[in-house]
């Protein structure tokens, strides 16, 4: 990225209840093929939930510079249950992977 503007709003907002952070985006735009609409972007954002555990928050958009709402979890831990500790996770990256054969 050479070449960038500012845009004067921020394009996501608010983060919802009990969310205590967002951070490190990763888009993609969702093919047909994927089940989306071939015109739909999605954005994972890490995050967490306040008392519970690390999450990745689910976003989407027809417009990659505006009209983003919230669609969910894609995922969520319980550090309780996972004997983890820390409030958020970092870097939702998804990639698809090879089948390996069993």
């Amino acid at each position: 990225l050479t070449v960038w503007c500012k845009l004067p709003e921020p394009v996501m907002y608010p983060a919802p209840k009990g969310v205590s952070c967002w951070r490190d985006p990763f888009c993609v735009q969702r093919p047909a093929a994927a089940g989306g609409s071939g015109d739909e972007w999605v954005v994972g954002l890490a995050s967490g939930v306040k008392g519970v555990g690390g999450a990745v928050l689910r976003f989407k958009s027809k417009h990659f510079t505006h009209g983003w709402q919230f669609d969910g979890f894609l995922a969520a831990g319980d550090n309780q249950t996972l004997g983890l500790r820390g409030n958020d996770w970092k870097c939702p990256i998804l990639s698809r992977l090879p089948r390996i054969a069993a």
